[in-house]
C-alpha cells in the first residue's frame, strides 16, 4: 500500500512546490518570510515518519487573556516535492490551557483575527507554489491532484 504524495493539515489547498534542489527549498522559505512582514523566523522540525515538517516562521496574536500562535510549516512530500501549510495553537494565558479553533470558549473576534491572518498567509503561499486540490485517493494510496482555478 502506498500513500498520497502530500499531507495537508489545515490549509484550504495543497500549496505544492517541486523543490528539486536544496537551493529551491531555501529560496521558497526566504521568499515567504520576506513577503510576510512581522513573522518571527524559527526552525523547529518534527520527525513525523511519512511527512516530516519544519515550522519556519510564526505570528503571535494576543487578545486579552488569549495568545494564538500561527506557525508556518513546510512539509516534505511522500515521494517528491514539498507543500506549505500552517498550524495554530491557542492558549488561555491565565489558566495555561490550550484550545482548538472553533471551541466555544474562544472569542469570535480572536477567531476572526486568526482567519484573516491565515487568508493573508495563503495568498502569499499561492504566489510561490502551485495550489492543488486532491480529487481522489484510491485504496492503494494513489491520489489524483488538480490545479486550483
Amino acid at each position: 500500500m502506498s500513500a498520497p504524495n502530500f499531507y495537508n493539515k489545515n490549509a484550504s489547498k495543497i500549496f505544492a512546490s517541486e523543490c528539486q534542489e536544496e537551493f529551491d527549498y531555501e529560496d521558497l522559505i526566504m521568499n515567504i518570510q520576506s513577503e510576510l512582514k512581522g513573522a518571527d523566523e524559527i526552525e523547529e522540525s518534527d520527525n513525523e515518519r511519512s511527512y516530516p515538517a519544519t515550522k519556519f516562521a510564526k505570528f503571535e496574536i494576543e487578545q486579552g487573556k488569549w495568545l494564538a500562535t500561527l506557525y508556518l510549516t513546510i512539509r516534505s512530500g511522500y515521494f517528491s516535492g514539498v507543500n506549505l501549510d500552517w498550524e495554530v495553537e491557542i492558549e488561555d494565558i491565565n489558566e495555561g490551557s490550550s484550545f482548538e479553533m472553533g471551541e466555544d470558549k474562544i472569542p469570535a473576534s480572536l477567531q476572526a483575527r486568526i482567519e484573516s491572518k491565515t487568508r493573508q498567509i495563503e495568498k502569499v503561499y499561492a504566489n510561490y507554489t502551485t495550489p492543488l486540490i486532491c480529487l481522489a485517493v484510491f485504496s492503494n494510496g494513489e491520489a489524483i491532484y488538480e490545479k486550483c482555478k
